[in-house]
């Protein structure tokens, strides 16, 4: 028999958090995943609140580097919604919360948390139930109730509870989870969205929520629930949930697995499978727990199944299965999933539990990544059970995950564990980064309201629903920055956010983003000329104090990172530090005003690219225009593709002179809003 290890206590002022010594990392073998020894002890850290059942239920990484987790922690025989926060090393954060390092929300009855989001501006959303009810808090950065949130950060609201929360580019709340209808016998799924006030927004599904009853029949009491929630990248919401049953009768299975598609309205999106939403038995009790957003209107569906198979689906934006993932659209294989985040490169990552937890890794299309470990990864650290609740992946690889650790039947922890690759973490990320030019053809298209659009090896990772001027692709072309007109930066997959909103003029707005070549540091420039430098990235002067003939529109970082061009509607060229100037357009007659510029990828020169195709080269090739074509609709930008150009218009049309293969368009479909960046796989 294993006896718990011993608790060291450090007392709080409401809460005692203790760090138990967690055992030694397993041998590394090449390619080997291994708990992390720079996290924690040996890879994990552990807390308990007040001896009792304590139970974390999802995690988030800041783009700082540090860590929240939310749940719930019994403390004195009641149970309080509880928001940690955790710095790199898995240390409590000193800075959060007064300096106890953790938030706590005490109804004065039962209350949970089950997930926490973080907003743009770094403010932190929680969600769970007060004593029954729906409950949503909003926190500051540092940790405090936010009194611009319903004057005093949270919201109580109606009968039932939420399961999910994210948030949207602007501030609004999207949370989902269930509704009572007769208190004792049904309870119905709801999607609610929030002002950044607190009220619910009444521009969204009916007065700022939509309840859904599927009227399924069966014996005994019926009750349906959201339990995890994305925004996909045409603006509607993934949802995935149960419809439960309690009943005496030994042949109902009890639950099946629901599956939800909202518009971005918030209603019911009837196109999906006919009602907005699908159910699933997977051979006895189930539920949906998980959703990841992919490209196409398409989403990935993790359910937990009671027959210990993990149970993986990727839908079409029509509810029906997409026979490119996996075995006819599912993945059935492995131990029960638990929990399921988005990893580099487009990857799975699927946390299980039982006497040992495990992760294990998918590639985009659903097959097992063998680059993970040979597939998969054991933890045998805690002494009791480990039920993972939440996972999220760090931009190097590295996998982060929260479980409920068990001591005995009335004794369980918040244990946090991280785990790396054997030998230490790789410069690029474990699953391997192609290099530049290695093969992979794609781009992402971004609209200005916020969608993002991915074709080919470009994968999808997210968009920020808010208005957007321009998009750029991390170094590795596994993630991207979204940019918006105010400064707004929005960091998906590997992109780092490094800061943003600058300090505008009057008139002024931001109009791109360019990267350092490690993506350590970014540049966001204005229309007026102006250059705001991030990270590691150094400012090598700007067009601020001149008078200019066009507003500044576009900008490109030499291949070094130690200078940078910015190109304005004239054709005006204004290069700074090692940019070298090799002729412009300014002071010459144009069609079209100019709409973007792309470098050389051999570094010599660049390309202009003016509203109606039409191309200029300076010291560099002329790979084809589109200037004697009847357009659709204006050209608005061009990025640098294999050994030329891509050119996008607004309705999405592509036009492709280079030696990387087209892999689509929206030219054809053109998205409801237009399109206003392009950035692309080098």
């Amino acid at each position: 028999m294993i006896s718990p290890l011993p608790r060291r206590a450090r007392a709080g002022l409401a809460v005692v958090l203790a760090t138990v010594a967690l055992g030694v990392a397993r041998p590394a073998a090449a390619d080997q995943v291994v708990d992390d020894s720079t996290f924690g002890q040996g890879g994990a850290v552990s807390f308990d609140f007040d001896g009792a059942l304590d139970s974390p239920s999802a995690v988030v990484l800041q783009p700082d580097g540090k860590i929240l987790v939310a749940g719930s922690a019994t403390i004195a025989g009641d149970s309080d919604l509880a928001v940690l926060r955790l710095l790199p090393d898995g240390s409590p954060d000193p800075t959060f919360s007064g300096g106890t390092g953790t938030y706590l929300y005490d109804s004065g009855g039962w209350d949970t948390g089950s997930g926490v989001a973080l907003a743009p501006d770094g403010r932190i959303v929680a969600v769970g139930d007060a004593s029954g009810q729906q409950l949503v808090i909003r926190l500051l950065a540092d940790g405090t109730p936010d009194p611009s949130f319903d004057t005093d950060g949270v919201v109580v609201a109606s009968q039932g509870s939420f399961g999910a929360v994210l948030v949207q580019g602007d501030g609004r709340i999207v949370v989902g989870g269930t509704t009572p209808v007769d208190y004792i016998h049904q309870s119905d799924a709801v999607l609610a969205r929030y002002t950044t006030a607190g009220a619910l927004d009444p521009t969204f599904g009916t007065g700022g929520q939509t309840v859904v009853d599927t009227g399924s029949s069966g014996s005994g009491s019926l009750w349906e629930s959201v339990a995890s929630l994305a925004q996909l990248d045409d603006g509607a919401f993934a949802a995935a949930g149960k419809l439960g049953r309690s009943s005496y009768n030994p042949n109902d299975d009890l639950s099946d697995t629901l599956f939800f598609r909202f518009t971005a309205g918030g209603s019911l999106d009837a196109g999906f499978n006919g009602t907005g939403y699908r159910s699933f038995n997977f051979g006895g009790p189930d539920e949906g727990v998980g959703v990841l957003a992919d490209s196409g209107g398409r989403a990935v569906f993790g359910a937990k199944v009671y027959n210990a198979t993990v149970a993986l689906l990727r839908l079409s934006a029509d509810g029906s299965l997409d026979p490119t993932f996996g075995s006819g659209g599912q993945m059935r294989t492995g131990p029960r999933l638990e929990a399921m985040a988005r990893g580099v490169g487009g990857t799975i990552l699927v946390a299980s539990g039982g006497l040992s937890s495990h992760l294990v890794r998918y590639t985009h299309d659903g097959a097992i990544d063998t680059s993970f470990g040979g597939g998969s990864y054991e933890s045998d650290l805690y002494p009791g059970t480990e039920f993972p609740s939440g996972i999220a992946v760090l931009p190097d690889g590295r996998v982060l995950y929260a479980s409920r650790a068990y001591y005995t039947d009335t004794d369980s922890d918040w244990l946090v564990q991280r785990v790396t690759f054997a030998p230490d973490p790789p410069a690029p990320a474990p699953s391997p980064q192609p290099a530049p030019n290695s093969g992979r053809s794609g781009y992402w298209m971004a609209s200005s309201s916020g969608g993002v659009y991915a074709f080919g090896d470009a994968h999808y990772y997210g968009a920020p629903q808010a208005a957007m001027v321009a998009i750029t692709a991390s170094p590795s072309g596994n993630g991207y920055w979204a940019v918006g007109a105010s400064g707004a930066v929005y960091a998906f997959g590997d992109a780092r956010f490094l800061g943003g909103n600058p300090a505008l003029r009057a008139g002024e707005s931001v109009a791109s983003l360019s990267a350092t070549p490690d993506g350590a540091g970014y540049w966001l420039f204005t229309n007026q000329g102006r250059a705001f430098a991030y990270g590691a990235a150094r400012h090598f002067g700007d067009m601020g104090a001149t008078r200019l003939n066009g507003p500044v529109l576009g900008s490109v970082a030499t291949p070094s990172g130690n200078g940078y061009y910015m190109v304005a509607s004239d054709g005006g060229i204004f290069a700074f530090g090692d940019a070298a100037f090799s002729g412009s357009m300014g002071g010459r007659h144009l069609n079209g005003p100019i709409v973007g510029l792309a470098p050389d990828p051999d570094g010599s020169g660049y390309w202009l690219v003016a509203s109606d195709g039409g191309i200029f080269a300076f010291d560099a090739p002329f790979r084809g225009s589109a200037g004697a074509i009847r357009l659709n609709k204006p050209v608005i930008g061009m990025v640098a593709y294999g050994n030329g150009y891509l050119m996008v218009a607004s309705d999405g049309g592509i036009f492709n002179y280079s030696d990387k293969a087209f892999v689509g368009s929206l030219g054809a479909s053109p998205p409801p809003a237009p399109i206003v960046g392009v950035t692309a796989l080098r």
